[in-house]
């Protein structure tokens, strides 16, 4: 593994949802509090149903048990996909269809967001 460090560019420095500085208040957040920092963090994303118990970890020997908000649900396609749509489903992207010989065939395709999730969810 090469240990060369490579500096972000300006412009991507410019563009970046976290700074240096924010980076290190949230991970010193995450380590002093990271129950309160975690719940903070989950409300990012959309829950079927909400959690109430974020961590439930045991170490003891025998019993090593670690859950992460195990008493919520998700559903990952909408939060990876369907709750963009109504903001960004517009913008033009390209996916691949399923064609004769797959899958060493493929068939290019371009339509937006919302076009593919209504031909997807028809």
């Amino acid at each position: 593994m090469s240990e060369k460090i490579y500096d972000v560019s300006a412009e991507w420095a410019k563009r970046a949802f976290v700074d240096d500085a924010k980076y290190r208040e949230m991970y010193a957040r995450s380590v002093s509090d990271p129950n309160g920092f975690w719940a903070e963090q989950a409300k990012r994303i959309g829950w079927m149903k909400p959690f109430h118990k974020v961590e439930n970890a045991s170490f003891a020997p025998g019993n090593i048990s670690i859950k992460w908000f195990e008493d919520g649900v998700l559903n990952v396609a909408w939060n990876c996909i369907d709750r963009h749509l109504e903001k960004r489903g517009e913008p033009t992207g390209s996916y691949t269809t399923r064609s004769a010989g797959w899958p060493t065939s493929c068939a290019p395709a371009t339509s937006s967001g919302a076009t593919a999730s209504r031909s997807i969810c028809r």
